[in-house]
């Protein structure tokens, strides 16, 4: 497990989850997150709980209370990171660097014509992984702002992205909202 401080108030653990189930991959995420938030926070783990429902993004809860401090899941592959934010909302994403059938149509309906168009003058070579970082930089945005995944519009610019450093063969990005900003409303997040 590696944990980093993005920025002030802005922490990242991440973990490699070879070997390991899906299912037990995501209690050892939550797990690193909740000790992240603990040692962060300098509470009990009795008093922190993520809480997890299904087309909900995670919630923070400190003593049973919904927290206004963020937290952000994520898993690609044998991969795993979890953010915590202590100034409000996160998203996180990492996505392994991959050929993705019918690139260029993903790309123009989920992405943007702006990205489409980097991604065709693009050498073959680095067309995937650039792919991987728009889409991981999407997610976590959307995530962030409490949106579902679906077709291409543009978003608000009142957030902050911070690439992450990650193993080889990811792309991985966190988002947060700039200061004095608050998401947009939205229905769900998937």
């Amino acid at each position: 497990m590696e944990s980093v401080m993005i920025e002030p108030g802005l922490h990242v653990v991440s973990l490699m989850t070879a070997r390991v189930p899906r299912p037990q991959a995501r209690v050892q995420i939550r797990a690193a997150l909740r000790e992240l938030v603990c040692l962060r926070l300098g509470i009990s783990a009795d008093e922190v709980t993520i809480r997890s429902l299904p087309g909900c993004a995670p919630q923070l809860l400190l003593n049973g209370q919904v927290s206004a401090q963020g937290v952000s899941i994520t898993h690609a592959g044998q991969f795993a990171c979890a953010a915590f934010h202590s100034h409000g909302a996160v998203g996180i994403d990492v996505m392994q660097v991959q050929q993705v059938p019918d690139m260029d149509r993903v790309a123009l309906d989920y992405l943007g014509p702006e990205v489409r168009a980097m991604l065709a003058i693009a050498s073959s070579a680095r067309r995937a992984d650039m792919f991987a970082h728009a889409w991981a930089q999407r997610e976590a945005h959307l995530k962030c702002l409490g949106q579902a995944l679906e077709e291409f519009k543009p978003l608000p610019g009142n957030c902050r992205v911070h690439a992450l450093t990650v193993p080889d063969g990811f792309a991985g990005v966190v988002v947060t909202l700039l200061p004095g900003r608050a998401a947009v409303p939205a229905g769900g997040y998937h």
